[in-house]
């Protein structure tokens, strides 16, 4: 990385001037250890204010989605964000970490527009320990019907992101939905190992203790962004005053 890099420089630059002029190779320590971590730090920060205002913008655009009134113009929005997105990348190699950040934001933005073939390569390079690219990644192992590779997606992400109860209930549904509820519920018990109190993953492991069908309909759009299930269709609205009133 560039920062550590330049960090380092600058330390055993003033290392060997002052072992130069000190006529001791010791002396030269203190400054190195004070230079390196310091001007460490001060890179980074810089390199976080310019990243900073990258994902302010890409914020603004996509808040801009509420008021699209078609997909097509939800997806123009959507692809101005991953565009600003994409300008970060060229400091992914001043920073650790840089890059499998905005990956995971760029790959996460593709899923939910359902441009998968676009999504897996930037979920594939994403940060470990942001667990919805993950789980992402592994529902298009579970589309694709490749469940060795789901499973290991998934396990590696829970690995990191052990908290995350919405995490182990689209992997338990994921498993199940392949046929295997034993499977599936041996997942969920493993979840209440870690969140011993979340009911809605509880809810589910009766669900299936009792051979029924496993409901995410409790995480309302979180579920629904990984795109396994349809949302429901909302119910026309009646006005009950025309009917009364024997309108057509």
């Amino acid at each position: 990385m560039i920062n550590l890099a330049l960090s380092l420089a600058a330390g055993i630059i003033a290392w060997i001037l002052t072992t130069t002029f000190t006529d001791s190779i010791w002396a030269g320590l203190l400054p190195f250890i004070i230079i390196v971590p310091g001007l460490l730090i001060y890179l980074g920060r810089r390199t976080g204010k310019k990243l900073e205002v990258i994902a302010q913008e890409a914020q603004r655009q996509m808040t801009q989605v509420q008021n699209a009134r078609t997909p097509k113009q939800r997806d123009a929005i959507l692809d101005r964000a991953v565009e600003v997105l994409k300008q970060g990348l060229v400091f992914k190699h001043h920073q650790f970490y840089v890059a499998a950040q905005l990956n995971a934001q760029i790959g996460q933005i593709y899923y939910v527009q359902k441009r998968f073939k676009e999504a897996r390569p930037y979920l594939e390079q994403s940060f470990v320990r942001n667990w919805i690219s993950g789980a992402m990644l592994g529902c298009l192992d579970f589309k694709r019907k490749d469940f060795d590779a789901m499973k290991k997606n998934f396990e590696r992400t829970i690995k990191h992101n052990r908290k995350e109860a919405l995490l182990w209930s689209v992997y338990a549904w994921c498993v199940w939905k392949n046929g295997d509820p034993d499977e599936a519920l041996r997942i969920l018990n493993r979840g209440l190992e870690v969140l011993k109190s979340d009911e809605r993953i509880q809810a589910n492991v009766d669900l299936l203790r009792n051979s029924k069908k496993m409901k995410m309909r409790a995480w309302k759009e979180l579920w629904y962004q990984f795109h396994l299930e349809s949302p429901p269709t909302p119910k026309p609205k009646i006005d009950r005053r025309a009917v009364f009133r024997g309108a057509p």
